[in-house]
């Protein structure tokens, strides 16, 4: 108990929100971890993480920067306003749709918010708790630690998944809420279905042909190696 009262003050005093609760026999307890907007910013500027810019920048990534109102024994000629130049991620499962003002932490993606909690939480830096999760688990301290999913918007990648998961088209949805790594997967493999379209005309054709002639050794054989030996070079 002592120890876990530790790990749970580290938590509060780094700027965590805590929402403790037991379970339904009472010999467990679920801590649910949530982090203000503002929190996530000042952790964003400490470790310069990258976030995504509005398209008129050509929506690359830049290290986040807080803006500075300037000194005002210089009459604040000094200030720097870049705020406006990140892009704000509207939540249209909310319910205005998305029509409401952005919220102050509209320009973290839900990657980038699981991103910097899980930064705060493991690392030791100014506004961090320090918490080793690894070693929690290792002695059964800690039995899971995983990001919880947000339904609204899973709902709303359910509606659209052939599109963000099997043809490409909606990757962003699949990038912003699951990360690059995976949505680089999926668009690699909506790459791959598309072109793989392509032999499975033609094979189709070809197995026809086979089918009238007899045997797959014809003259069809010849055109099928130069065509799959083009194909794999152009993908």
């Amino acid at each position: 108990a002592a120890k876990r009262n530790m790990e749970l003050h580290a938590l509060s005093d780094s700027g965590m929100i805590l929402m403790p609760y037991y379970s339904r026999d009472r010999d467990e307890i679920f801590v649910r971890i949530a982090a203000e907007p503002q929190h996530l910013r000042e952790v964003a500027e400490m470790k310069r993480y990258k976030l995504e810019l509005k398209p008129q920048y050509l929506s690359a990534f830049a290290p986040y920067k807080n803006d500075y109102a300037g000194r005002r024994d210089l009459d604040y000629s000094d200030r720097c306003l870049v705020s406006h130049i990140y892009k704000t991620h509207l939540d249209k499962t909310d319910d205005a749709g998305g029509s409401m003002y952005p919220q102050p932490g509209a320009i973290f993606r839900t990657s980038d918010r699981i991103q910097l909690m899980d930064y705060i939480i493991r690392e030791q830096d100014h506004n961090c708790a320090g918490v080793d999760i690894g070693q929690l688990m290792h002695d059964n301290d800690a039995l899971h630690y995983f990001p919880m999913h947000e339904h609204r918007k899973l709902v709303e990648l359910d509606k659209d998944w052939f599109k963000a998961f099997a043809w490409g088209t909606g990757i962003d949805k699949v990038r912003d809420y699951y990360g690059e790594r995976i949505a680089l997967y999926f668009l690699f493999m909506s790459h791959l279905n598309k072109w793989l379209a392509i032999p499975a005309v033609v094979g189709v054709f070809l197995w026809l042909i086979d089918a009238i002639v007899g045997t797959p050794d014809n003259f069809t054989a010849i055109f099928l190696c130069v065509g799959m030996g083009l194909w794999t070079t152009f993908f």
